[in-house]
C-alpha cells in the first residue's frame, strides 16, 4: 500500500507493508501549497500533482512502485507533464478509468488567434478569441517494446515539423526535447488509438533520417530533415511512458464549487457530460465530440451515477442515471431535483422532486452499489467559504434529507429526516450491501451530534421494503465521518482548520465496528494528540483516511510546531508510527481496485470492558414519564399506521391500472418495523394511558444511553443526588450528573406547564423550587430580567414608606433585596452576552482541561486574557502572549471578511 504526502519539502511517496513503519520510495517535485494539489486514479494507477511551476506532473505508480528500489525501471519516476496555457493550473482530476485528465486554470490574458474569414480589406485578418481554460487531456500509454520504431512524415509546406531536437555530442543522434504543434503532433493524434507504440515522445532519439545513418553525424541528419519532403525516421524510445493531448477545450472563467467536477464520465467512459446554464451536453466519452444536448433550464448542479451503460449500448436502452438541481427562479417557483434514467436526444425526467421551502443548493449522492437510488440533502443557506473549510460546527450541513428511487413506481420519494429533527451534518452511503440491504450513515445535530444508521431492502420482492433506523448515540461534538473501503469501520470526528475555535474536541475521534451481519458498535475512542505546555492552542486533526486494506487510519495533525502524520490501528486506535514534516498541504492513500484486499477481521466490541468506555463517551437524553409522553408516542405510532395504509392503497391502485408492471415495494417511514409491531405498540400505549392518576404521581424519568433506556425514580428537590447515584450504578462519567439533573428539572417544569392548574404534581405550589431559566433562550432571560427589575422598583417604594406602615410580607420582601439584585445582575450580564454574539471563540488548554474565551464586539483582548488567567489560576506571564494571539486572530479574521 502506497500513500503520497504533499509537503513543503516535496511530494513524498511512501510504501506501508502491513502494520510496519512505511519506507520512502521516492521524492517528487514540490507541489502547490493547496489542499487539492493531489489527484489519484485507481484503475490506471496514476498520480497527478499540481507543481509549483504551474504545470501538472503525472506519474505511473504501477511502474515506479513495482520494484523495491528508487529506480526500478527505465520509465519509473518520469513524469508526463501537462503545460498550462497562460497561467498556472490550479485544479485537476482524472476520469474514472484514467484515460483523461481534466485541468482548469484561472482566466488569463486574451489570446490573439487567426480569423477564419477575411478582414474588411480583403486580406486574411486576425481577431481576438476567448482563452479556453478548461481542458480535457487524453492520456495514452506507450508500450515499452519494441525499443526502436519507424515513422513516415510528409511535409505539406504549411506546418512545421514540430519537434525541438538537441544534437548532444554530435555522434549519438538527435534527442527530441519537446513536441510542439505541427506534423509530429498530427502523427501522434493519428496513431494515438490504433498504434500507440508509434508515438513520438520527448526523450526519444532519432537514429536514422531517410538514408542518413547515425554515423554521418547529427549535423547531416538535421540537414536531411530540412531538405527532404518525405521523412522516414527511425527512433529509439526514451524513458517517457505516456502522451497527453488536449482532446477538448472549454471556456470556463469561473467554476462554482457546486459545479465541480465540470466534466463527468460514465463508469465505463462511454459517455461524458457537461452542464451549462440551460442544457446538458452529452459527449462521446472517448473522443470528447459532442453528440447532442438535453435541454434543462437553470441547471446549477449535475451528478452522474457511476453504474451506467456498457460499451456499445445505446443510451436509450441502458439504465443511465443523471440527477440535476434547478434552483428556484423566483419566490413563487420551487427548486427541483430532476432524475433522468436515460439521456437520449429527447429524454424526459423520470422523477422530479420539488422543494417549496428554502432550498439554496442540494448534495446529490448516488448509491455506490448499483447506482439506482439517490440521496438528496437540502441546504437552505448558500454555501460559504467557512463551510468549505469546515470552520463551522455545521460544516456543509443540510436541513432535510430525501431518498429518491426513480425505478420505483409506487413510492419513489421517501423523507428520511426533516428540519424539525435537527441539522444534518453529514450523510454517506455504505460502500457495500449487508444482508441484501443498503445502509445510510447519518450524523445529525444539535451538538453533541447523534449518529444513526438507516437501512432498507431493495424492495424487489412482493413484501414491503421497510426503512429501519438505529440510533447509536451521541459521542461528543462531531461534524463528519470517514468510511473505510472494506466497509468494516468508520471514523467519527471534528473537521476544522486549526485554531478555528469551533470545538475543543478537534483532536478526538471515535472508531466504529461494522460487523458482517450489519451490526454497528462503537469500537473505541481516540485522543489523537494533546497540547504541549508551551502551546497556546492545541493541535487539531485536519484529515483522516483509512488505508485500502482497512487496517490503518492515517491522520494529519496540524500544530504550531509543524505537521505530523499519525497512523492508528483501526482495531484498537493505538498509535503505530509517526512521520513529521514542516508543513503538509495534502495527504492521500493511493486507491486500489475493489476486492484487492479482503475485509479485515476485527473482534466484535462486546463485553463489560467496553461498557464503561461506551457510556463515558455518550450523552444522555431524558424524558419525563407522564401521560403527555405516552400521548405523544401514541400519536406518532398512529401516524405511522396511517402512512402504512396510504402506501398500501397507492400500491393497490397502481397494480389495478392496466398495462403497467407490478410496482416494487414502497419504503415506509423511518423507524417503522411492521404493521403487527405497530399495532402492538398502540395497544401497549393505550394500556399505559388507561392507568389511574395515582400511577403518574411519582416522578419517573426515562434516561436513554448507549446501554438502552433506563428508568430513574426520584423526589422533587433530590435531582442532584439521584443523578449522582444513577451515574454510579451504571458506570457513567460522574461529570454527566450535573447535566442529567438539569435536564430532569427542565422536563419537570415542562410537564407542570402542560397540565391544568388543578392537576399539577405535588410540590408545585408555594415553596416550590424556582423554575429553571434556560440561559440560552434570549426571550426567557429578558422576561426574567424585566420581572426582577419590577420587583426592585417595588422594594425601593417599600423602603420609602414608614416602617410602622409595613406589613410582615412587605418587610420580608425588603429583606430579599440583596438576593434579587444579585440574581438580576447575573441575568443582565447573561442577556448582554446573548445580545452580543461572539465573533470568535478561542480554545485554550489548561491543566483542568480545555476551556474557551468568547470575544464579542466591544471587548478588550487584554481584559479578557487577564480575567481568564485569574479565573483559572494561570501565571500572569501568559496574559500578554494570550492577548497578542487573540489580537492576531482577530486581525486575520477582519482581513478575510474584508477580502470576501
Amino acid at each position: 500500500m502506497d500513500f503520497v504526502v504533499a509537503a513543503s519539502t516535496g511530494t513524498h511517496l511512501y510504501r506501508a507493508e502491513g502494520l510496519a513503519k512505511p519506507t520512502l520510495l521516492q521524492t517528487l517535485p514540490r507541489p502547490q501549497p493547496v489542499r487539492h494539489c493531489l489527484a489519484s486514479n485507481c484503475d490506471g494507477g496514476l498520480l497527478a500533482v499540481l507543481l509549483q511551476s504551474g504545470a501538472v506532473g503525472i506519474w505511473d505508480l504501477r511502474e515506479g512502485g513495482s520494484a523495491q528500489t528508487k529506480a526500478p525501471g527505465p520509465t519509473a519516476w518520469v513524469p508526463c507533464e501537462v503545460a498550462p496555457q497562460s497561467g498556472p493550473i490550479t485544479r485537476c482530476y482524472f476520469s474514472p478509468k484514467g484515460s483523461f485528465l481534466v485541468t482548469w486554470e484561472p482566466q488569463g490574458t486574451i489570446h490573439r488567434v487567426e480569423g477564419k474569414g477575411e478582414s474588411k480589406g480583403g486580406a486574411a485578418g486576425k481577431s481576438f478569441g476567448r482563452a479556453e481554460n478548461l481542458s480535457a487531456w487524453g492520456i495514452t500509454r506507450r508500450p515499452r517494446y519494441p525499443t526502436e520504431f519507424q515513422i513516415e512524415i510528409s511535409k505539406d509546406g504549411k506546418q512545421k515539423l514540430g519537434v525541438n531536437v538537441d544534437h548532444l555530442d554530435g555522434c549519438s543522434g538527435l534527442l527530441v526535447r519537446r513536441v510542439d504543434p505541427g506534423l509530429v503532433e498530427g502523427h501522434n493524434r493519428a496513431v494515438r488509438t490504433s498504434q500507440p507504440a508509434m508515438l513520438v515522445l520527448p526523450g526519444d532519439k532519432i537514429l536514422v533520417v531517410n538514408n542518413t545513418p547515425l554515423s554521418a553525424g547529427a549535423k547531416c541528419m538535421a540537414e536531411e530533415i530540412q531538405r527532404a519532403d518525405v521523412l522516414k525516421l527511425t527512433l529509439q524510445k526514451g524513458p517517457a511512458w505516456a502522451l497527453a493531448l488536449p482532446m477538448a477545450r472549454f471556456f470556463a472563467p469561473h467554476i462554482s464549487p457546486l459545479r465541480w467536477p465540470p466534466i463527468q464520465w460514465s463508469s465505463d467512459e462511454a459517455y461524458a457530460f457537461r452542464s451549462v446554464t440551460d442544457e446538458i451536453q452529452v459527449m462521446d466519452g472517448r473522443t470528447m465530440q459532442q453528440l447532442w444536448r438535453l435541454e434543462v433550464h437553470s441547471i446549477s448542479q449535475l451528478a452522474v451515477s457511476q453504474r451506467l451503460c456498457t460499451s456499445g449500448t445505446a443510451p436509450e436502452a441502458c439504465s443511465a442515471c443523471l440527477a440535476v438541481f434547478c434552483p428556484a427562479a423566483s419566490s413563487c417557483s420551487p427548486g427541483m431535483v430532476r432524475v433522468f434514467t436515460s439521456f437520449g436526444k429527447k429524454a424526459m425526467p423520470a422523477l422530479t422532486k420539488s422543494f417549496f421551502s428554502d432550498c439554496a443548493w442540494v448534495s446529490l449522492k448516488w448509491d455506490p452499489v448499483d447506482g439506482q437510488d439517490l440521496l438528496a440533502l437540502v441546504h437552505s443557506s448558500d454555501l460559504t467559504e467557512d463551510d468549505l473549510a469546515f470552520r463551522t460546527l455545521h460544516g456543509q450541513g443540510g436541513n432535510s434529507l430525501y431518498l429518491l428511487r426513480p425505478h420505483e413506481a409506487a413510492e419513489p420519494v421517501a423523507a428520511l429526516s426533516s428540519s424539525q429533527e435537527g441539522a444534518i451534518l453529514d450523510v454517506q452511503w455504505s460502500p457495500a450491501c449487508r444482508n441484501e440491504a443498503r445502509s445510510i450513515i447519518l450524523l445529525q445535530g444539535p451538538q453533541p451530534a447523534l449518529v444513526s444508521v438507516l437501512s432498507y431492502s431493495s424492495g424487489g420482492g412482493g413484501g414491503q421494503a421497510v426503512l429501519r433506523r438505529v440510533n447509536l448515540g451521541r459521542f461528543g461534538v462531531r461534524n463528519c465521518f470517514t468510511l473505510d473501503p472494506c466497509c468494516r469501520s468508520f471514523c467519527l470526528r471534528v473537521q476544522s482548520e486549526r485554531g478555528g475555535g469551533i470545538s475543543n474536541e478537534a483532536d478526538s475521534a471515535d472508531l466504529f465496528d461494522v460487523a458482517v451481519d450489519g451490526t454497528i458498535l462503537r469500537r473505541t475512542g481516540v485522543a489523537v494528540v494533546s497540547r504541549q505546555k508551551d502551546q497556546v492552542l492545541g493541535p487539531s486533526v485536519s484529515a483522516a483516511e483509512f488505508s485500502p486494506d482497512g487496517r490503518i487510519l492515517m491522520t494529519n495533525v496540524q500544530s504550531e510546531a509543524g505537521s505530523e502524520l499519525r497512523f492508528l490501528g483501526a482495531a484498537d486506535g493505538q498509535t503505530l508510527y509517526r512521520l513529521k514534516f514542516e508543513g503538509i498541504s495534502a495527504v492521500a492513500w493511493q486507491p486500489r481496485p475493489a476486492g484487492t484486499f479482503p475485509a479485515p477481521d476485527f473482534p466484535v466490541p462486546v463485553g463489560a470492558s467496553d461498557e464503561g468506555a461506551l457510556s463515558t463517551a455518550a450523552s444522555l437524553a431524558v424524558e419525563l414519564r407522564d401521560r403527555e409522553l405516552f400521548r405523544r408516542r401514541l400519536r406518532k405510532v398512529q401516524g405511522k399506521l396511517r402512512e402504512l395504509e396510504r402506501g398500501r392503497q397507492k400500491t393497490a391502485k397502481a397494480k389495478s391500472k392496466p398495462g403497467k408492471a407490478a410496482p416494487q415495494a414502497p419504503i415506509a417511514e423511518a423507524g417503522q418495523e411492521s404493521e403487527a409491531e405497530l399495532r402492538a405498540a398502540v395497544a401497549a400505549l393505550e394500556a399505559e394511558l388507561a392507568k389511574p392518576d395515582e400511577h403518574f404521581e411519582q416522578l419517573v424519568f426515562e434516561v436513554s444511553c448507549l446501554e438502552g433506556m433506563r428508568l430513574l425514580e426520584t423526589l422533587p428537590g433530590e435531582f442532584r443526588d439521584a443523578a449522582r447515584n444513577f451515574c454510579r450504578e451504571h458506570c457513567l462519567d460522574p461529570q454527566l450528573a450535573g447535566p442529567l439533573a438539569e435536564q430532569m428539572e427542565q422536563q419537570l417544569q415542562r410537564g407542570q406547564n402542560s397540565q391544568p392548574k388543578d392537576k399539577r404534581r405535588p410540590g408545585g405550589g408555594r415553596g416550590q423550587k424556582p423554575a429553571v431559566i434556560d440561559l440560552g433562550d434570549k426571550d426567557a432571560v429578558q422576561r426574567k430580567v424585566r420581572a426582577l427589575q419590577k420587583k426592585l422598583r417595588e422594594i425601593d417604594k417599600l423602603k420609602q414608606m414608614p416602617e410602622s406602615a409595613l406589613e410582615l410580607l412587605q418587610k420580608e420582601k425588603i429583606l430579599t433585596e440583596a438576593q434579587v439584585r444579585q440574581e438580576c445582575g447575573h441575568l443582565e450580564r447573561e442577556l448582554d452576552l446573548l445580545c452580543r454574539l461572539p465573533r470568535l471563540v478561542f480554545d485554550v488548554e489548561t491543566d483542568s482541561g480545555m476551556r474557551y474565551i468568547e470575544f464579542r464586539d466591544g471587548d478588550d483582548c487584554l481584559d479578557l486574557a487577564k480575567r481568564f488567567c485569574e479565573e483559572h489560576d494561570l501565571d500572569k506571564e501568559l496574559i500578554q502572549p494570550l492577548a497578542a494571539h487573540m489580537e492576531a486572530k482577530l486581525a486575520a479574521d477582519e482581513e478575510e471578511n474584508y477580502n470576501s
